[in-house]
């Protein structure tokens, strides 16, 4: 991977840097060369860094895509509750001329606990992530079976 590469190039700069400082000018005497060694010293230290910097990403980057799961999985649970909603809407609608408007209503009750009650089974579902932040396969299976969801899952791990 990528950030690996980089990862991997920062330390090897920088274990060489600290060969060079400690190799290239032994005979160097003095006030300047002791502040030299620990400028030089600190640069290499700094690039050192950098390769942990690498891995922050990289578990930054896993984060989103989680999040990115989170939100496909919101924006499935929506589709989904919208279409059933149409499709019932629809019957009623169609039934209302026969029953005097009784199918709109008993519709609307039916639409506001479909709705609510979806909405409480799939909160449940999306607070396995949060509650498995350390397990991708409990995320994994809070998913559902979704392909972008395990895809994002298998990325994180």
């Amino acid at each position: 991977m990528w950030g690996e590469q980089i990862s991997k190039e920062c330390a090897q700069i920088a274990e060489d840097y600290k060969r060079a400082i400690e190799s290239g000018i032994p005979s160097w005497e003095g006030d300047a060369a002791e502040a030299y060694r620990a400028k030089a010293t600190e640069i290499a230290e700094q690039i050192q860094s950098l390769a942990a910097a690498v891995g922050v990403s990289q578990a930054v980057q896993g984060f989103g895509q989680l999040v990115a799961t989170v939100r496909g999985i919101t924006r499935d649970l929506i589709a989904d509750v919208v279409g059933e909603i149409l499709i019932a809407a629809g019957a009623a609608l169609a039934s209302s001329w026969f029953t005097l408007g009784g199918s709109l209503a008993a519709f609307t009750g039916w639409a506001v606990a479909r709705g609510g009650h979806r909405g409480q089974d799939r909160g449940q579902d999306l607070q396995a992530p949060h509650e498995a932040r350390h397990d991708p396969e409990q995320v994994q299976s809070a998913a559902r079976g979704r392909p972008a969801a395990r895809q994002a899952v298998s990325q994180v791990r």
